[in-house]
Order: C-alpha cells, then structure tokens, then sequence
C-alpha cells in the first residue's frame, strides 16, 4: 500500500490491533498511500503508526502479563523443589494462594479475547 519503511512497518502492526480495528487501520494506510509525498504524507502516517501502537499495546500487555504470571509460577515452584517443600504453614498457604491467584490472572487474561 504505501513506501517506505515506515508504511512497511505499519502494515505489518495492523496484524497486532484487535480485528474489529484494522478496516479502520488499513483505511489511515490507504489514505496515506494516496496523498502526496511531502508533510501530508508523513502526517497521515504518523497519525495511522499512532493508531497501531495505540491499538496494539493493550495487546502486547496482556499477553507480557500473561508470560510474566507463568514464569512466577515456575520460580515459585522451582524454590519449592530447591526447598524440599518443606515449610511453615502460613508460607505453604502464601505460596498455594500466590499460584492460585497467578493461574486464575492467566485464565482470565486469556479469555478475554473471546
């Protein structure tokens, strides 16, 4: 649709934004495509990377969020291995509250897409 590395990199973000947005990505692209070379232009483009980054970061969070409560997950489960599970109550209780709190966090996050 348009040159350039930046309406490059714009047209491979539109992927990113949720489905319901990127008709209206792919339309700033388009219009961008049709004005002429100059300020327009970069306007037009800028305008549309806004969008994009805009649109897609909530995206980009949820699923760092999602990654990040795994990886906790992991660390909490390997010190419990290194610690032979052994432990106070009160900190088995924390720990078993923690990754429950975790995986609900994942199960949510991941269904919001739906």
């Amino acid at each position: 649709m348009t040159g350039g590395r930046v309406g490059r990199a714009a047209e491979a973000g539109l992927r990113f934004l949720p489905t319901r947005r990127q008709e209206l990505g792919r339309a700033m692209l388009a219009e961008a495509a049709v004005a002429e070379a100059g300020p327009r232009r970069r306007k037009w483009l800028r305008a549309a990377c806004w969008f994009i980054v805009k649109g897609a970061a909530p995206v980009w969070l949820r699923w760092t969020a999602i990654a990040v409560s795994a990886l906790f997950i992991c660390w909490i489960g390997y010190n419990g291995i290194d610690s032979g599970f052994h432990g106070t109550p009160v900190e088995v209780a924390s720990y078993l509250g923690l990754v429950a709190l975790l995986t609900l966090n994942i199960v949510l996050l991941a269904r919001r897409d739906r």
